[in-house]
């Protein structure tokens, strides 16, 4: 459907400078720290790159979104391409939650 060029997976979300945005005790934190925010998958469509997380039916992400939200207001809107190690930027939805059985 995207083909492979156009799927990323397992990517952390950074800030404009490359940095590993993370929220720790309710505070931002840059670099390698706990509390980043990985995303499943991350997708470029026709109106940009977005992410997506792949889950079961029953499992409770509010928690994770919010932490996402929070992330991404603080600057946390970039990816770094696996390959190309070029910062992608995110559309600004949160990311899709795709239930799987």
């Amino acid at each position: 459907m995207f083909g492979a060029e156009n799927v990323i997976s397992q990517r952390h979300l950074r800030n404009a400078q490359g940095k590993i945005v993370g929220l720790v005790d309710d505070a931002i934190k840059l670099g390698k720290i706990k509390g980043p925010r990985i995303l499943d998958l991350v997708v470029k469509t026709k109106d940009g790159w977005k992410g997506i997380e792949v889950t079961s039916k029953t499992a409770f992400k509010v928690a994770q979104s919010a932490k996402e939200e929070i992330i991404r207001a603080a600057g946390g809107g970039f990816v770094r391409h696996p390959v190309t190690k070029d910062l992608i930027e995110l559309s600004d939805d949160i990311s899709r939650i795709i239930r799987l059985n």
